[in-house]
């Protein structure tokens, strides 16, 4: 398009195409494409279908939108027939890509057509549709539609959704050019996050884009699997008189889950306390998820509860499990906390170096202690 009339709205850069032929109405010449928006009728600047011999041939070189301006101020929205050529004539009819124009407002751009795949077009009156038999165009401005198709790739075989299942829709071609039509006829516009859940293990994310320079950030919101955390070594709690308390700093956020298990002989059996007694637990992710203990009971296990399934074991051990069900749920374990009284022997301290007392008065007893330690004090 010569000129500078394009629409006053965002339109992608105008893609390329050829005018073939046009002829009744004004005339073979076809003034849609002169780069003028004029508010008249029936003269060579504009096009004006008012015969069913009137029509526009024009070539696409690429999927394109195309735009009309209004330019005559009376209700002439009559819709166009679009047929495209098949190779022998104008026999494809690509009508159903005319939208629905309604009444636009005089003197303004409104785009009146879906995506034309690339190929020649004849633009001719619809007698078939109601209302009035006339339609006058004063501009078109055809627009390049960017392609930005995605299919999923699995091996050498392309799937796209059809909003129930995966169809397999063949393989990608070599040459671009096909490959490109390849795209523009199988590649889904988004991937539905509902249809991810159906895609195997291992996928390729493959996206077909006419832009220049084109960078993509792939976001993924995913909903891990749930995992069993087992350790490799055992704590060591030889020199362990009592266990006072074990805790977790953790964060569980709507859904999300923690839950632990306890062994005290190297991971050949594992507990949970349910709150009343220690039971068995099988190392499962399920069962853990299941029967394991929350943070809550874990904190609250009492220290004859911790020396009663502990017996006279040298070593302790944890494993952990981690479950969300929602993108918007979280489940984190930062530490694990204990409290634990050591084995000791006493000895007696040595008065002057250890420790020293006195007598304020007849009823008190200050003693001093000069090195750090446990002392029992007998008088």
């Amino acid at each position: 398009m010569a000129g500078s009339a394009i629409p006053n709205y965002r339109v992608n850069k105008e893609a390329k195409y050829t005018v073939l032929a046009g002829g009744g109405g004004t005339g073979s010449y076809v003034g849609l494409f002169d780069g003028t928006a004029p508010q008249e009728w029936n003269t060579p600047r504009v096009f004006y279908w008012n015969t069913i011999t009137a029509f526009v041939e024009i070539e696409l070189y690429s999927f394109a939108y195309i735009h009309r301006y209004y330019s005559w101020n009376n209700n002439n929205n009559q819709r166009l027939k679009i047929m495209k050529h098949d190779g022998i004539g104008y026999n494809l009819d690509y009508t159903f890509a005319h939208l629905d124009i309604g009444k636009q407002i005089p003197y303004t751009w409104q785009r009146f057509t879906d995506r034309l795949p690339k190929g020649r077009y004849k633009f001719i009156l619809d007698t078939t549709n109601t209302g009035f038999n006339y339609r006058c165009d004063g501009e078109w401005y055809i627009e390049e539609v960017m392609v930005n198709k995605t299919l999923i790739l699995c091996g050498s075989d392309a799937f796209n959704y059809d909003g129930v299942s995966w169809v397999n829709v063949g393989t990608v071609p070599s040459s671009i050019v096909d490959k490109k039509i390849f795209y523009q006829t199988h590649g889904m516009d988004e991937v539905l996050p509902e249809s991810i859940e159906l895609l195997p293990n291992k996928i390729t994310i493959s996206t077909w884009t006419d832009e220049e320079q084109a960078n993509r950030t792939l976001n993924v919101k995913a909903i891990p699997s749930e995992q069993l955390i087992l350790p490799t070594k055992d704590i060591s709690i030889r020199l362990i008189e009592n266990i006072d308390f074990v805790r977790l700093t953790y964060s569980e956020v709507n859904k999300g889950k923690v839950r632990v298990i306890t062994s005290f002989d190297a991971g050949i059996t594992w507990y949970a306390h349910n709150g009343i007694e220690w039971i068995n637990i099988n190392p499962k992710t399920d069962e853990v998820i299941l029967l394991g203990m929350s943070p809550e009971t874990l904190a609250n296990i009492t220290s004859a509860q911790w020396t009663d399934i502990r017996g006279d074991s040298k070593t302790m051990r944890f494993a952990y499990a981690i479950s969300m069900e929602d993108i918007t749920d979280s489940a984190e374990i930062d530490a694990l906390i204990t409290q634990m009284d050591m084995k000791g022997t006493w000895k007696k301290a040595v008065h002057g170096t250890h420790y020293d007392y006195e007598y304020p008065n007849n009823d008190d007893l200050l003693v001093t202690i000069y090195a750090d330690g446990d002392y029992k004090i007998n008088y």
